[in-house]
């Protein structure tokens, strides 16, 4: 029998997970192959929907997952990185996994853990595998983590796959070119296993069929701008960008109900209503009457979405500017787009040791600024600090943008009640 986690227990094992991201991140699955193999190879006992692409696949797993949801089916849904709180990253039915079976897990696992050296992703992965299985959940949307081919998640054997918008990102890891990256996203097209494209550059899209043709994988046909236009009113998520996402979900939609998958148009408009994503164009109504709105975008393509939808839905507008990012990237066209939209602007380290230094940061801004017509910008140690800076600042009936990495958004949720 199960014991309750308390939360000591739990506590430890949340150490612990964390403290795999020493072993940094392995691309291969050898490892995560083998550890699989020991917990007796949870991913055998449901289907499974295996989701690539640089951006917008976060937001097609959580539009199929609320589908399936909505349409009867016992949901698994396994995305990455989180926000707030890890155990986001893995859910069936929209309810986050269990602190007992997490505790559970890494007790009984631990010393394989430690003499296999499992990384903090490989764990996430096996974790939410060996859970799905246990509740038996009908079928379960997983989201790769870092390209494809090499990714964790790669071990599945999918009844569909699907890849969305390729763009550049993590090119030092994945390539520096598009076709490049799309080899690498690629790599989860299985043989026989059907293949849905989103809307991407067509230098990426060659390169997929390429793939799939040699591994006889059918690419399912892209639905129709009369299918999307029918379903595009009932979207929960904010954005044209959103338009091609739910277009993916839509053409997998198809592909699932080949494999009698019963997913009726009254579900799935219900389903979309009750998306939600946090920290994709997220806006929140502060205490002291400004609008917050909070976005993890932080490549050129999700920041030229981001601006974008902001200039739509607030049009002539500026706002008080929170951003933050990552190293080893090149920021210099995320900072530009965003002083297109800012009124003042605060640049901030985030809570992980890869984080860009401010003040870097602001040297680039400085090198394309006008400088008689350029907002200020200000940087700070800490993002807490940062905030605080913004709120004093903003007025009742201002607007407020918290935007670049996972982790800062993240760390505004966290810090909000105290700001």
């Amino acid at each position: 029998m199960k014991v309750p986690a308390t939360s000591a227990r739990y506590n430890s094992a949340l150490r612990f997970i964390e403290s795999r991201e020493f072993f940094g991140m392995k691309l291969g699955l050898d490892n995560v192959r083998d550890f699989v193999e020991h917990l007796g190879q949870p991913q055998d006992n449901f289907p499974t929907v295996h989701v690539a692409g640089t951006n917008g696949k976060g937001s097609t797993v959580k539009m199929l997952g609320s589908i399936l949801k909505e349409s009867g089916y016992k949901t698994g849904v396994f995305t990455s990185p989180h926000l707030v709180d890890f155990r986001e990253r893995i859910t069936i039915n929209g309810q986050k996994i269990s602190k007992t079976y997490i505790t559970n897990f890494i007790e009984r696992h631990k010393p394989e853990i430690k003499t296999r050296q499992i990384t903090y992703f490989e764990v996430m992965v096996s974790l939410a595998l060996s859970y799905f299985a246990s509740r038996n959940v009908d079928i379960a949307i997983i989201e790769t983590g870092l390209g494809g081919r090499l990714d964790a998640t790669n071990i599945l054997l999918p009844i569909t796959c699907a890849i969305s918008e390729i763009s550049l990102d993590h090119t030092t890891i994945l390539g520096d070119t598009l076709p490049a990256i799309a080899k690498e996203k690629g790599g989860i097209i299985k043989p026989n296993v059907p293949l849905a494209l989103g809307v991407m550059q067509p230098s990426a899209e060659r390169t997929l069929r390429r793939i799939a043709l040699k591994r006889s994988s059918k690419v399912v046909p892209l639905v129709s701008e009369r299918i999307l236009k029918r379903y595009q009113p009932s979207l929960a998520l904010v954005g044209e960008h959103q338009r091609d996402n739910l277009r993916l979900a839509l053409t997998v939609v198809s592909s699932l109900r080949t494999r009698g998958y019963k997913l009726s148009e009254t579900n799935i408009k219900c389903a979309l209503q009750k998306t939600r994503w946090p920290g994709r164009f997220q806006i929140i109504r502060n205490l002291n009457g400004a609008t917050v709105i909070l976005d993890v975008a932080h490549n050129e393509t999700g920041i030229d979405a981001f601006v974008k939808t902001f200039k739509q839905k607030f049009p002539e507008r500026k706002a008080y500017v929170v951003a933050g990012f990552v190293k080893k990237k090149d920021h210099s066209h995320a900072l530009k787009k965003l002083l297109s939209i800012t009124a003042s602007m605060a640049l901030t380290s985030v809570k992980t040791r890869r984080t860009s230094d401010p003040l870097e940061l602001q040297k680039i801004t400085e090198s394309f600024n006008n400088k008689n017509n350029s907002p200020m910008v200000t940087t700070y140690k800490s993002s807490q600090a940062a905030f605080r800076w913004c709120f004093r600042q903003a007025q009742p009936k201002d607007l407020i943008i918290v935007v670049g990495s996972h982790y800062l958004v993240g760390e505004f949720l966290r810090q909000q009640d105290a700001l």
